[in-house]
């Protein structure tokens, strides 16, 4: 027999559920570009592959892996298991997590500047991990600044990532529609990956659907130096965005 309270506790979680996931799909769809892992980040094997049903004519498939939004972080396994394991270790896969996302983006990081105050990096550059992109700050007041309002960093990075990656940029036609990119390509980013695309429509179609059109700008691209060891670095930041009621007096809404 389920007791009242248990009732009125299941009721509010079935009214609560579609909003809590929509929420998780939101912001899984935001974090996943920059997701640094091919592989389980628990046990580090891949999602596996299952046999189409019918004719069996498509052959195996890719299994997408199953995604866990934890402390506003995005992560990626292959089996419920994986899953426990994850939750019950959190604070060591978020660690894995932060280093795979310096290996993956530190090489290529397009600013020699601060992106907030515009002063150069020095040596000893903060490192900070916020909605899974690398930032590197001048100073304990920017990593202020970036917890409060990161829009203003992320704009700096994207737009050196654009410019860095325009000059070599291997297509002439646009990924989507096959048609010269033109005068004014829209230019958009996917992750960190520039895409070049020749009209508006192209780049509604690619919003909705972008995993082929990355995947062909990839193919076009020189293979990567591979990094035998690690890259170096200093201490890694893992920062959350600030609540409206943590932003100071002038600072809230900027």
């Amino acid at each position: 027999m389920i007791t009242t309270p248990l009732r009125c506790a299941l009721l509010a979680i079935t009214l609560l559920s579609p909003a809590l996931l929509a929420a998780d799909d939101d912001l899984a769809e935001t974090l996943r570009p920059f997701y640094p892992l091919a592989t389980c980040i628990v046990d580090g094997e891949g999602y596996g592959a299952s046999v189409d049903e019918g004719d069996g004519a498509g052959g195996p498939t890719e299994v997408p892996p199953i995604e866990v939004i934890m402390g506003e972080r995005l992560f990626q396994v292959c089996s419920s298991d994986c899953a426990k394991t994850l939750r019950a270790r959190a604070d060591r896969f978020a660690a894995r997590l932060d280093e795979a996302i310096v290996q993956a983006q530190l090489p290529d990081y397009p600013l020699s500047t601060c992106p907030l105050s515009d002063e150069p990096l020095p040596a000893n550059a903060q490192l900070v991990i916020l909605d899974s992109r690398l930032v590197k700050l001048c100073c304990k007041s920017c990593l202020h600044s970036l917890r409060i309002d990161p829009e203003p960093a992320f704009t700096a990075l994207d737009a050196a990532a654009i410019a860095a990656q325009k000059a070599d940029y291997p297509l002439k036609n646009c990924p989507i529609s096959g048609k010269p990119l033109g005068d004014t390509p829209r230019d958009v980013l996917h992750g960190a990956q520039l895409v070049r695309l020749c009209c508006d429509s192209c780049v509604r179609k690619f919003e909705a659907a972008p995993a082929a059109a990355v995947a062909t700008v990839r193919a076009a691209l020189p293979e990567p130096p591979s990094h035998e060891e690690p890259l170096k670095h200093g201490p890694i930041q893992s920062l959350k965005r600030a609540s409206p009621s943590d932003a100071p007096t002038g600072r809230r809404g900027r």
